[in-house]
């Protein structure tokens, strides 16, 4: 086992940084017993129930959502952002799946920062959760551009309000 261990299984997979480094990879490969994280209880699971089928089930169920919205994209003309249609058919659902339950949209109160001159600024973040914001928009809206128009994107683009959002925000640290 020592040996597998040290041993580079990923010779084709290349890692930056230290968030996910190359021997942790090799070690969850082969499902060193040493490493938490590895059984059906850590996710919740039945003993008996194995994780690959778990991962399974749900990547089936997402693959299933993702066909659908590709076809109701499909149907979105250039001028159309999508956003109803991304969040309702494929982002709600795949949050949902990955254990944030359903996303509720996010109140005036939780998109309010108040700057150092004690003025209330409000950002058009489309949901929350906990304390993360989590702004969705239409697969049709670019991240990184101003869409006059477009609510979430009409004043900066999505990417760099919420940057500023969690700037200016000391309740808020991360956000999608």
């Amino acid at each position: 086992m020592s040996e597998l261990k040290n041993r580079n299984i990923l010779s084709h997979v290349i890692t930056e940084g230290d968030i996910l480094p190359i021997d942790i990879l090799n070690r969850i490969l082969i499902l060193d017993r040493e490493l938490p994280g590895l059984t059906p209880e850590s996710y919740y699971l039945a003993a008996s129930e194995k994780i690959n089928e778990a991962i399974n089930r749900s990547w089936q169920r997402m693959l299933s959502l993702w066909n659908r919205f590709s076809q109701i994209r499909a149907g979105l003309n250039d001028s159309e952002t999508g956003t109803a249609q991304t969040r309702q058919y494929f982002l709600l659902p795949l949050f949902d799946e990955l254990g944030y339950g359903r996303l509720q949209p996010a109140t005036a109160e939780q998109r309010t920062v108040t700057d150092m001159d004690g003025n209330d600024i409000s950002f058009t973040i489309s949901h929350m959760w906990s304390a993360s914001p989590i702004h969705l928009i239409g697969c049709n809206v670019r991240l990184d551009v101003r869409q006059r128009g477009t609510i979430g994107a009409a004043q900066a683009s999505p990417h760099s309000m919420v940057q500023e959002f969690l700037n200016r925000s000391d309740r808020h640290l991360w956000g999608f």
